[in-house]
This record gives C-alpha cells, structure tokens and sequence, in this order.
C-alpha cells in the first residue's frame, strides 16, 4: 500500500510542498492511505471526520485513528478529491484544518457498472 504522509500545522493548515497528491487510478481499490502524522493530532475526546469533496458530492467519512484509506468507493471516478479534516470534542468545539486535494487519474478502460457501491473500507471498520 502507497503511504501519503501530511503533517497539519497548529494553524490549522497543511504543510505540504505540493499542492494536489497523486492518490491512485480510477477503480483502484485500498492501494492508497493518507497518513496524518501529528503525534498529538488524536487525543481522546475528539472524533475526526474527513469531509471529501468531488463534483459538489459531498461525502463525511469518520476516522478512528490517523490512516485513511482511498477505497473503490472513492476512485469510481477520475478527478481531484478536496479533502478537508474536521475534529469535534464532546463540549462542540470543532477544528476545521486547511483542505489539502487528491488526484485520481483515468484509465484507459471502462469497469462493467456494479449493482451497488462498495463499502468505503474505513467504515468497515466500524
């Protein structure tokens, strides 16, 4: 598995030298994770949650620690993902950080449309 790794600064913003990450081709499946690598980014009491943003398709998947994996859910189709991280603690606080863009690129090929979408891998987890 391919490894992003971003660094959030305490000003809420990212510390990339890039501007967009290669994150994979389309209908690629869990062979790309962004790794947030702040030590004390997690701490108890707060819940994060990645709001990925596609095409005005608005999707907020919950983290349960600093790995999120691009799933088949994400890479249906070729593009740029703006993704933003969100934390909220228990006394509604919430910390917004600086979006940071993840590139899908086409393929050549078209996949046979499925039934259903599949289940995003972070939620699996759940």
């Amino acid at each position: 598995m391919r490894i992003i790794e971003i660094y959030l600064n305490e000003n809420q913003s990212h510390s990339c030298t890039r501007n967009i990450f290669y994150a994979g081709r389309k209908y690629d499946s869990n062979n790309t994770a962004v790794k947030f690598t702040n030590k004390n980014l997690f701490i108890d009491g707060w819940n994060f949650y990645l709001k990925v943003d596609m095409d005005d398709e608005v999707t907020e998947i919950p983290l349960l620690q600093n790995l999120f994996i691009i799933g088949e859910n994400l890479t249906q189709k070729a593009g740029v993902l703006t993704c933003t991280l969100i934390g909220r603690n228990s006394d509604d606080s919430t910390k917004t950080f600086e979006p940071f863009r993840l590139k899908i690129e086409d393929v050549e090929y078209d996949q046979d449309d499925k039934e259903q979408q599949p289940m995003d891998p972070n939620m699996k987890l759940l």
